[in-house]
């Protein structure tokens, strides 16, 4: 929930081309990541206002765009091995637990 009531806030503050202004900044690259790599691992659909920040981004800059297809390839795989170690930690059962007695320092 802190997650979507951030976005509404993202949402609510663009009122301009970029975050700064009319240029793309590091603030636009720097958050653009963040933004692209949460929606990657829950498949977040972005608000209009969003969405058209985030495609501005990517025709502001080729390199940005090279960036995003690499980051966007690497969490989609980072997020199917961790469904796939999920399904493998539930098909296991539940986890063994150990304990080792340990004694009083003399």
């Amino acid at each position: 929930e802190r997650s979507y009531a951030a976005m509404e806030k993202f949402n609510s503050i663009m009122t301009e081309t970029f975050l700064a202004g009319d240029s793309l900044t590091i603030a636009d690259i720097q958050l653009h990541f963040e933004v692209n790599f949460w929606h990657l691992l829950f498949d977040h659909k972005f608000a209009p206002e969003t969405q058209a920040w985030f495609d501005r981004c990517l025709e502001a800059s080729p390199e940005l765009k090279v960036a995003h297809e690499e980051q966007t390839k690497a969490g989609s795989e980072f997020k199917a091995f961790c469904e796939q170690k999920l399904v493998e930690l539930r098909a296991a059962g539940p986890p063994k637990l150990y304990f080792f007695p340990v004694s009083e320092p003399s």
